[in-house]
């Protein structure tokens, strides 16, 4: 009995150490010094660096951070991440802040290189606790390390051509079920409103699964659950493909883009930030777009944005470069200036009742889309991150490919795809 006692004792002091241990090497960092001069690098991509400029000019930004000198390191947002994996993987420098997009995060945890902010002296958890539970779940390994703080996130809903809708006598706010959607589509077809109303059945599918970040395993590591979620995925994908609504195109393809701006896609199930095309392209006279939720509650996003500190970032600039990132992330200031300058959507809850975020817009016919914006981003399933997304990803859309080719019916489809997924992290 002594010798389990004397051995559990050592056990919790050699845990107490190795714990100790790890907090020493993030209390090494030095604090932030508001009279000391730094010069933060950011990496990114997109037009990040007007809406960086504009927040420095700020008189809330000047006010704290006058002694802190960004320099921005921007390229296209492909080869933005093909650089920083590759540098990751190798151990090679990277920015002092880089930019990433939640689809790439998956493939960013196969190597340890993104410093851990929820941990002394960042306390990411805590500085992001008014922050949306979804987007920080994105950001955080199922061992508990938060390796980014969410900047903004898309999410998905209904763009439709109002005056094709009403000719079609359908009212994409009182619809409730796919199967309701998709009449509801062919009749827009039928009074000619357009060639073709949406674009692969299966890029219609995973805009309701988040496009595949963080859907394919839950909490304990169990794949496609709840069930009956991925089967009526398979079902929606069985029935879409026979009706003839799809153009074989890829969403933001550049067929199909032009077919939007040809006038012939009068629905589009995208997320929030097609704003920006159709604004564009209304040139041409397609003013009279409106937004509505998806149907069965499928709260989803597209894609979101996040700003890590690689592990190789000297130590006394750690300090400034976490001050940019909670002030973009945490405060109202910060995500009300990306918002109104990008028009990305905020990940901060306080703001959702601002002013700025209660707006009708007369290029939607006077509706206010960020309540439906607002609401759409609450209800988001929570997620877990995993570093098979990627390949998750892969064997879901050959499971909708052999539904759509009726080569599986949807029930052998599942079947399938949950022994390949779960065989990915076994």
């Amino acid at each position: 009995m002594k010798k389990k006692v004397v051995l559990v004792m050592v056990l919790i002091l050699l845990g107490s150490f190795i714990f100790a241990e790890g907090q020493q090497a993030q209390n090494n960092i030095p604090p932030f010094d508001p009279d000391k001069e730094y010069t933060i690098s950011i990496g990114g991509y997109g037009g990040l660096q007007s809406i960086i400029l504009a927040l420095s000019f700020t008189e809330d930004f000047e006010a704290k951070y006058s002694n802190i000198h960004i320099e921005l390191d921007l390229i296209d947002e492909y080869a933005h991440h093909d650089r920083l994996i590759k540098a990751l993987e190798k151990g090679e420098a990277t920015n002092d802040i880089e930019v990433l997009g939640v689809e790439y995060i998956s493939k960013i945890l196969e190597f340890d290189g993104l410093t851990d902010l929820g941990t002394s002296p960042f306390w990411g958890q805590k500085a992001g606790k008014g922050i949306i539970k979804v987007a920080m779940d994105n950001a955080t390994t199922r061992e508990g390390r938060l390796i980014a703080m969410p900047l903004n996130i898309d999410p998905v809903v209904i763009f439709y051509r109002k005056s094709i809708a009403d000719q079609a006598g359908v009212d994409f706010d009182k619809i409730k079920t796919w199967d309701e959607f998709i009449e509801g589509c062919q009749k827009l077809q039928e009074v000619g409103g357009g060639d073709f109303l949406l674009p692969k059945p299966d890029d219609l599918v995973l805009a309701t699964l988040n496009y595949g970040v963080g859907v394919w395993f839950n909490r304990k590591g169990r794949a496609l659950m709840p069930r009956d979620k991925f089967l009526s995925r398979l079902n929606l994908a069985s029935y879409m493909k026979p009706r003839g609504i799809d153009g074989q195109y890829s969403i933001y393809s550049n067929h199909w883009l032009r077919a939007v701006y040809n006038g012939n896609v009068p629905v589009i199930v995208s997320g929030s930030n097609m704003r920006g095309y159709l604004e564009a392209f209304s040139l041409d006279g397609f003013v009279d777009w409106r937004m509505a939720s998806l149907p069965e509650n499928s709260y989803s996003f597209h894609q979101a944005t996040y700003l890590a500190i690689p592990s190789n970032v000297p130590e006394d600039k750690k300090a400034a470069a976490w001050e940019l990132i909670k002030y973009f992330t945490t405060t109202e200031a910060g995500q009300l200036t990306f918002y109104k300058f990008s028009g990305k959507f905020p990940v901060l809850q306080s703001v959702y009742d601002d002013p700025s975020i209660n707006r009708t817009l007369s290029f939607y016919g006077d509706q206010n889309q960020d309540r439906i914006l607002v609401d759409t981003v609450k209800h988001i399933p929570r997620t877990t991150i995993s570093p098979y997304d990627y390949e998750a990803s892969a064997v879901f859309i050959k499971a909708l490919e052999d539904v759509m080719n009726q080569n599986a019916t949807p029930e052998k489809a599942y079947d399938k795809a949950l022994k390949d997924i779960q065989a990915l992290a076994d």
